[in-house]
């Protein structure tokens, strides 16, 4: 099976698009036929909006006739696509309910198109495109027809397994069942001679199931799942209440005293909960948008009464963004604690510098240029923001344009001994920063299908442990300024590890390309760039032959093997440069030494590093690495 999502093709009829208003569209939906039909938000037949009260699993949309339809979302094998939706409930222009009589689809499972970040029901011929499905004895569904051909194989009729889930607030999370997250698990039906079929999964195992207009509703089955929680609840208290000591109080008063080992201690808490739902009691916190749009907003307007954020999630995943709007005066921390944040918005985490002139993101210039012509001036005061990771953390954003996932106008740091993926995906790049970045201590694995690991108008600074891993397409870091080094501001020693490699082996950019400087003063730096005439190690103003550009190696382990390298200017250390040579040819071997330390410089790429020259004295060396005396 081909491991794709499903897809939409859209043939647009206008191009306008209005701020308030939208005009429908129509074309066709994955690979149904010719006269499907997607129509979308318009002025008078489809209406978004999610629901943000107790039924946080729903969302609203308007049929062509006018009718309210309740739906409970289905997602495809990553648990944040929507791919289709339940119909739990309906309502008529008129706000009345409408049962199965008055509208049959009622309990059926219809695709969804998403165009624009807005939700739209699809239609063939007039009339809602169902999706078979079947659910068993207890209402959940189990397994839905492919009839969107979802995982591209051309088998419209194949069923796959659907897991339902509900959670202990009976909140209902619909989902392919998958084993990778990316595969859909297909299981066997067959009919019976009383009109019910049998779902044979994977195992073996055998369920008995009904098409979900037949069955038992998901509406009964929440609020069954709701009375029996409150049933349990009572009984709890009833025993906590009977088994209670004579002389113990019913009631505690809170315990006001503090507690050390608290992680939130000091901190305003923001929780993410499932379908884009948010917990927290900051003033300064708003929510806009939902699942349904395309995720949540979570809004962090200034820094707030202590500037200090600790974000956590109830949920596996959370379909959102999050936006902090800052002033040059403000100095933040926000803290992630285990939070797995995927958007289809053009970032995940959004650092503003409301004070700017301009916001970068709309700049028509290529993020992170080096240069520092894009965004906010290199002479410009900006807030400070600290980002820190405890546990393990991921981040990915599925939209487009010309920044990161994590995307910075403020002076960013980032530290703590937690883990962070950052996934650019196909368009954008991990981090993008319009101002400086500082790294220490956190583990980052950093990914760009399309752009660059990292991109900097300033300053990359790491040091402090760090362990970075970059994997690009575009440059690895790119940056003004780059420095790595083996001590913190407070001269704690603490060697950080760096490594960069092209995600293909052809057609990709440099390893690290920064404008003015690298610097090298400790740590462990590897960077592979494979492709023809692209920099392992690059920086323009030496290579231009510009009096201030620096290109220093003075401690560390420095592995760099590319077709071409900038030639250091300064060495502190052993330092071999290598070109005009295969570089099969050399090995670890080549050059021994008393000394730790190690830099190798190898153009074409390919090399494994070498140990420190054996010469006395320090030494930059060029020619044919194999024959040398030095």
């Amino acid at each position: 099976m081909k491991k794709t999502p499903f897809k939409i093709l859209c043939i647009l009829l206008a191009l306008a698009l209005i701020a308030s208003a939208f005009s429908g569209c129509s074309g066709k939906v994955g690979n149904l036929d010719e006269n499907v039909e997607v129509v979308e938000d318009s002025d008078d037949v489809i209406s978004v909006n999610m629901l943000m009260e107790d039924e946080s699993d729903t969302f609203e949309l308007t049929d062509n006739n006018g009718n309210v339809l309740t739906l409970v979302p289905i997602y495809g094998c990553d648990g944040t696509t929507m791919i289709a939706a339940y119909i739990m409930s309906v309502k008529d222009a008129a706000g009345n309910e409408l049962d199965q009589t008055a509208y049959p689809n009622l309990k059926a499972v219809i695709l969804v198109d998403l165009t624009d970040e807005v939700y739209s029901l699809v239609y063939e011929n007039d009339e809602l495109v169902t999706v078979k499905s079947l659910a068993d004895d207890d209402g959940y569904i189990i397994a839905m027809q492919d009839t969107m051909d979802y995982d591209e194989d051309g088998d419209k009729e194949e069923y796959f397994k659907v897991s339902t889930k509900l959670d202990s607030t009976s909140h209902l999370f619909i989902k392919l069942d998958s084993e990778d997250n990316a595969t859909p698990i297909n299981v066997t039906v067959e009919e019976n001679a009383d009109g019910t079929k049998t779902v044979t999964d994977e195992k073996g195992n055998k369920t008995t199931a009904k098409d979900t207009k037949d069955a038992k509703g998901l509406n009964e089955v929440v609020e069954e799942d709701k009375k029996q929680q409150e049933e349990d609840k009572k009984q709890q208290e009833q025993d906590e209440t009977t088994t209670k000591p004579a002389d113990e109080p019913t009631t505690q008063a809170p315990d006001d005293s503090g507690d050390e080992d608290d992680p939130t201690a000091g901190y305003t808490c923001i929780v993410l909960s499932k379908n884009g739902q948010v917990k927290t009691d900051a003033t300064n916190v708003s929510v806009e948008g939902s699942v349904a749009s395309g995720g949540t907003e979570i809004h962090i307007d200034g820094a707030g009464d202590n500037s200090k954020y600790y974000i956590t999630s109830e949920t596996d995943s959370f379909l959102g963004q999050i936006v902090l709007e800052l002033h040059v005066e403000d100095d933040v921390e926000v803290k992630f604690n285990n939070v797995t944040i995927n958007t289809q918005k053009k970032t995940a985490v959004k650092l503003v510098n409301a004070d700017a002139v301009k916001d970068k993101e709309s700049d028509s210039e290529e993020s992170g240029s080096g240069l520092g012509t894009t965004g906010s001036s290199l002479n410009t005061a900006a807030p400070k923001v600290e980002l820190s990771f405890t546990g393990t953390n991921s981040f990915t954003a599925n939209g487009s344009g010309k920044n990161g996932t994590i995307y910075s106008e403020c002076k960013l740091g980032i530290k703590g001994h937690g883990t962070a993926y950052i996934d650019g995906g196909a368009n954008l790049s991990g981090i993008c920063s319009t101002e400086s970045i500082t790294i220490k201590n956190s583990t980052l694995y950093i990914t760009s299908k399309a752009k660059q690991g990292i991109s900097c108008d300033k300053k990359v600074l790491i040091n402090s442990g760090a362990s970075i891993n970059i994997e690009s397409l575009g440059d690895g870091i790119h940056c003004n300024k780059f420095e790595l080094d083996g001590v913190d501001a407070d001269g704690v020693s603490a060697d950080s590890t760096v490594t960069i490699s092209s995600i293909y082996s052809t057609n990709c950019a440099d390893g690290i390309d920064a404008d003015n400087q690298i610097i090298i003063d400790g740590g462990t730096l590897t960077v592979t760039a494979t492709s023809t005439g692209k920099y392992a190690l690059k920086v323009r103003k030496v290579i231009n032959g510009a009096s201030n550009g620096y290109f220093e190696i003075n401690g560390g382990v420095v592995t760099a093997s590319g077709s071409l390298n900038s030639t250091p200017t300064s060495c502190g250390q052993y330092t071999v440069v290598a070109t005009s040579r295969a570089a099969t040819t050399i090995s670890a071997g080549d050059y021994s030494s008393s000394s730790d330390t190690t830099a190798f410089i190898c153009s074409p790429c390919g090399a494994t590093s070498a140990s420190t020259s054996s010469a006395s004295g320090k030494v930059t060396w060029k020619g044919n690495i194999g024959t040398a005396s030095l």
